[in-house]
């Protein structure tokens, strides 16, 4: 008997030789399976990530947007010391923020590095009638200063926003 005929007639080797190429198949589909599910499930992770980190970044504009606010409220204006309270709320949040993410922890570092300088620089409030011109003249030049530190606080809150936007841009995918 040649194999052409135990393959007509299904004796062993035909039966043996259909078996071997179901399992072949068997393996085959089982290993595309296998990649096509972890492809989606490393998809799927990864797109967690992205909305995790949105749902953060939204948390930390939302708190830049309001020191902005802030800043505005202070914009030469010289402030004592009790007018700063709000704004250590904000400084420790986003000392927070900072040490919770990793892509944006620069920006926020300088952040709050620019708010503790801006919240070292208080004006004394005395009274103007009983200032010597010497007293005057350095009353002055610390509400410069100042201002000076309340601009440079709103220069790293704008960089901070700006590195946020482009990192929402790279994520959704728009950015290159």
């Amino acid at each position: 008997m040649t194999l052409s005929s135990t393959l007509a007639f299904g004796t062993a080797a035909g039966s043996l030789l259909v078996a071997a190429l179901v399992g072949a198949v068997t393996v085959a589909v089982a290993i595309l399976g296998y990649r096509h599910t972890r492809r989606l499930y490393f998809e799927m992770k990864t797109r967690q990530t992205v909305e995790d980190n949105a749902k953060d970044l939204d948390s930390v504009t939302s708190r830049l947007e309001e020191i902005v606010d802030k800043l505005c409220e202070y914009a030469q204006k010289p402030c004592k010391s009790e007018d700063f309270a709000p704004l250590r709320k904000y400084r420790n949040l986003i000392s927070n923020f900072a040490e919770q993410l990793e892509m944006i922890r620069p920006e926020l570092n300088k952040v709050v590095k620019h708010f503790d300088a801006y919240l070292a620089k208080p004006v004394l409030a005395p009274t103007i009638a009983t200032l010597t011109p010497l007293q005057l003249e350095e009353a002055q030049e610390r509400a410069m200063e100042q201002e000076y530190a309340r601009v440079q606080l709103h220069t790293a809150v704008s960089a901070a926003q700006q590195k946020i936007r482009a990192l929402r841009r790279v994520q959704s995918g728009t950015g290159n």
